[in-house]
């Protein structure tokens, strides 16, 4: 995250920003955590929890022009982005 972007950023990835506000549209969307690295404070996670490996992917066909739009527009807040993974909880179905 460039830090002169910090503040927009984070209203952008937090709780009420753009993505959850795109992601809420589905009732499949469970929530996003954004977590700051405390040891590099530019460094942050976010996690986008769906019931769902399917129904994300459902989302994002359906949704797609709509989230190129906000990744378009945030892409000026960070250095670099990349997916760390999928992953699955264990102990739910």
């Amino acid at each position: 995250m460039k830090a002169e972007m910090k503040e927009l950023f984070e209203a952008a990835y937090g709780p009420d920003g753009d993505w959850v506000q795109l992601f809420s549209q589905s009732v499949e969307f469970a929530g996003t955590e954004l977590i700051l690295d405390v040891a590099s404070p530019s460094r942050y996670v976010t996690i986008d929890s769906w019931i769902s490996q399917n129904a994300y992917e459902q989302f994002r066909n359906q949704y797609a022009a709509e989230y190129k739009k906000i990744d378009v527009s945030c892409e000026n807040f960070t250095l670099s982005e990349r997916e760390i993974g999928r992953f699955n909880r264990i102990g739910e179905d």
